[in-house]
């Protein structure tokens, strides 16, 4: 399994909630301005199996949404809940020390 390195970073931490993670993307250029790529943000979820529900806690939907989820000892597989038209794409993220 081949894993790039990209700058999305999941942040779980138990100060901000335990059903909670942060989503932190690289940067980009949007109108002119230097912000935060789309779908950066908190995310409540909760897991199922092999099965995560995630809701993006700035939307004014009160809707989780069920992706893949897979978790194995420092590797985290996840389907790609963030980008728009990636439904199926799989990103794998390990965990840093």
């Amino acid at each position: 399994m081949a894993v790039e390195v990209e700058t999305d970073t999941l942040i779980f931490d138990a100060d901000i909630g335990r059903d909670i993670f942060q989503l932190k993307r690289g940067k980009e250029i949007q109108n002119g301005y230097l912000l935060p790529k789309s779908g950066a943000g908190i995310y409540e979820f909760k897991i199922n199996g092999e099965s995560i529900s995630i809701y993006n806690m700035v939307s004014s939907c009160y809707c989780f949404n069920d992706y893949f989820f897979n978790q194995s000892g420092y590797t985290l597989i996840i389907e790609n809940f963030y980008e728009k038209n990636a439904k199926g794409d799989l990103k794998t993220f390990r965990k840093l020390n």
